[in-house]
């Protein structure tokens, strides 16, 4: 077995044979981090961690598939259990695996909160305005072009109150 952090300079090693806790790792661009950190978790792997318990978080999906597949090279197919992502994409894995625990339906569909608020207008039929004289109906593909166009806050007030004035119509508060 090959000595991993030999292969790092005196600060890099310094922070991958931390085994125990989190470790924060603050340096300048090119300085190494990204290395550095796909050494500590090859390091914890060989150290005998079990890989579903690491947890590794970057900012974005190319970034963690890189770093992963930098690991699976020093360690192995062992690194593939590691749960390695962006904060959104490791917790809706999270829900995933535990919604049925939390009362939701297994083949649920997650939306940005626009497209919410498209298929919530088309499900109540759509919203009207009367803007400078016209009467216009949105409905939520329609409402996307519009919203497109950047409207004034006098606008988006109106469309606002006209969506929350149909929706309270169509719904049961308790």
């Amino acid at each position: 077995m090959r000595d991993l952090l030999s292969e790092l300079n005196e600060e890099q090693r310094r922070a991958a044979a931390c085994i125990e806790g989190p470790v924060m790792i603050i340096a300048g661009a090119g300085s190494g981090k990204t290395r550095t950190l796909t050494y500590r978790i090859a390091h914890l792997i060989e150290e005998g961690v079990d890989s579903f318990q690491i947890l590794a978080l970057t900012f974005t999906n190319k970034a963690a598939a890189e770093m992963k597949e930098r690991i699976i090279k020093l360690v192995g197919n062992e690194a593939r259990n590691i749960w390695m992502g962006t904060i959104h994409s490791i917790f809706a894995k999270i829900l995933r695996f535990e919604a049925e625990k939390l009362g939701y339906i297994i083949d649920y569909k997650m939306e940005t909160t626009n497209d919410f608020i498209f298929s919530l207008c088309d499900r109540i039929g759509g919203i009207e305005i009367t803007e400078n004289g016209e009467t216009y109906k949105y409905l939520g593909s329609s409402m996307a072009q519009f919203l497109e166009k950047k409207p004034g806050s006098d606008t988006l007030l109106k469309i606002s109150e006209g969506f929350f004035e149909k929706f309270a119509k169509r719904s049961i508060f308790f």
